[in-house]
């Protein structure tokens, strides 16, 4: 996969990001050299559009047509799926050759959700986004980091990822990088605790028909092409990296 790094800014203001400060401290990448990237697209190429939040930036329509026209055979987009709830905006992705979205959805519920963004809405324009993406032809996948707060509610937030139209589910274990490193006692939850849900939701997901992806590497996961994996992220001080390592549950 291509991926085609848009920069850092977001929308959301996830408890866990991992570019953490690099949102501030790393300059927006500039459009001539987002130009560049995309030009040098080969015949084939899977690509994947990644931020940060990249509908925020206009071109985005414009540089899947040209990824497009360079021969890409698919175009993702790695999103929080809020834009996606304005009026014609799904649409216009499909238009410029779009096919395939990566939506990060981290809880069953409003709260649930919004708590993790830190941004009140957040789930709604989401929901809104994901329906208005499904309505305009989009396959779509679902990335959910586990967390403490939402790790007994992982089957939940799988009925919903189906409710709403996915493909395939993420459960992408949370690692104390970037802002997660800050507070991660407060985010990782225990191995042993978390496994029977991760087990749960698993089993759920099958009985719905969506393919569920437990952590792991995507590349060699056999994961669908519904997912972008986890982009740049800050360095953790003294280059520690913890996170929630998990077994695929028996049977799997």
């Amino acid at each position: 996969m291509r991926r085609i790094e848009l920069g850092f800014h977001c929308n959301n203001a996830c408890r866990f990001c991992a570019p953490g400060t690099l949102r501030t401290e790393l300059p927006q990448h500039e459009l001539a050299a987002i130009e560049r990237e995309v030009s040098s697209i080969q015949t084939g190429d899977r690509v994947a559009f990644v931020g940060g939040e990249p509908t925020l930036l206009e071109g985005l329509p414009g540089w899947a047509t040209l990824a497009r026209e360079r021969g890409a055979w698919s175009v993702m987009v790695q999103t929080n799926g809020r834009r996606l709830s304005e009026a014609g905006y799904a649409h216009s992705l499909v238009a410029g050759g779009v096919d395939v979205l990566d939506v990060s959805l981290h809880g069953a519920n409003e709260a649930m959700h919004d708590y993790h963004t830190t941004i009140e809405g957040s789930f709604r324009e989401t929901v809104l986004g994901l329906r208005r993406a499904r309505a305009a032809g989009l396959t779509f996948g679902i990335t959910t980091v586990v967390t403490r707060s939402n790790y007994r509610h992982l089957p939940e937030i799988v009925h919903v990822a189906h409710t709403l139209g996915a493909r395939a589910i993420h459960l992408a274990l949370v690692e104390a990088v970037g802002d997660a490193a800050r507070c991660a006692d407060q985010l990782v939850p225990p191995r042993e605790l978390a496994e029977p849900f991760l087990a749960r939701a698993s089993a759920r997901a099958r009985s719905l028909g969506l393919v569920a992806v437990l952590g792991g590497d995507l590349a060699q996961t056999g994961a669908p092409r519904t997912f972008a994996g986890r982009g740049r992220a800050e360095e953790p001080v003294g280059g520690e990296r913890r996170h929630l390592p998990v077994a695929p549950p028996s049977g799997e």
